[in-house]
């Protein structure tokens, strides 16, 4: 008589929990089942997870679902003679749990853009319809980031490919490589989540361990300047005309407030004088800065 039931194969956290199929001594199939499990709170008397929390509770009755599910599957095989091997065990499971083959629709950047190009005529619950231009353009940053991560992975991503390995080489990637801050970093992995809840509720399949992942933000040191250290910073005369060039501009930067992408398009005529204001932006050596060393 066959037997059922649950295993894992790995140490680390999150491992990934293999569901076994034992038909005879010469007919043993593991296959993973797409759910994943903290080892610590796995029990291997019962081999299935522990009671310790509701979301633990909640993956012990999915198992025992899926584990009930093959049973009346292989049954109705073994009836019809069907022959029961690895590939049928992966296709049974596949198709308890939702998934299906992938597309291009399914691959993560085409959504993503998809999903940019209609922000505007999305509906939000206060019964807001769009976004404005500024969110389109954070949603396709997100999309070319996604690519350049596929170049350097030399590998494709789909939309269920998004589980919390992915999100933890995507953040590697973010900081070590695009040289992005922590908080730019887990700002795209929120974005990269509404994306793909997006893509869940219009029918495509995720990976089970979604709702795990989260984006994040750190409290940032906030650095200023107060009027008297500016008006010593502006006495600072300098040897390299690139240096004050840079400070002339750090000057204006400060009084004004404006990020460095507003800052620079500036002209005069965007400028209402104040008697306190230090620099002349008629000065024609007030040119755009340049990185200096």
């Amino acid at each position: 008589m066959a037997t059922i039931n649950f295993l894992l194969r790995s140490k680390a956290n999150p491992a990934n929990i293999y569901l076994r199929l034992s038909i005879d001594r010469k007919n043993v199939f593991k296959r993973k089942t797409g759910y994943v499990i903290n080892p610590k709170d796995w029990s291997k008397k019962t081999k299935l997870p522990l009671s310790n929390d509701e979301d633990l509770k909640i993956l012990k009755n999915n198992l025992g679902r899926l584990k009930n599910r093959i049973e009346k599957d292989f049954n109705i095989a073994t009836a019809e003679s069907i022959e029961i091997n690895g590939d049928w065990l992966q296709n049974q499971i596949d198709s308890i749990t939702n998934k299906k083959s992938k597309t291009d629709s399914d691959r993560l950047s085409s959504y993503i853009q998809s999903y940019a190009e209609n922000l505007p005529f999305k509906e939000f619950p206060n019964g807001k319809q769009g976004v404005v231009p500024a969110t389109i353009g954070k949603y396709k940053t997100l999309k070319i980031k996604i690519e350049n991560f596929e170049k350097y992975m030399k590998k494709q991503f789909y939309v269920k490919d998004v589980d919390l390995k992915f999100r933890n080489d995507l953040l590697k990637y973010f900081t070590e490589v695009d040289k992005l801050n922590s908080n730019t970093a887990g700002r795209y992995i929120r974005f990269l989540k509404t994306v793909c809840l997006d893509a869940q509720m219009n029918g495509y399949p995720v990976n089970m361990q979604l709702q795990q992942i989260r984006g994040y933000t750190e409290k940032a040191s906030k650095v200023f300047l107060t009027i008297d250290e500016l008006e010593t910073i502006q006495n600072t005369t300098f040897d390299r005309d690139a240096l004050e060039n840079a400070k002339n501009w750090l000057i204006i930067g400060c009084y004004i407030g404006q990020r460095v992408s507003d800052l620079l398009i500036l002209t005069e005529e965007n400028i209402i004088r104040l008697s306190r204001f230090p620099i002349d932006l008629s000065n024609p050596s007030l040119s755009t800065p340049s990185n200096v060393s």
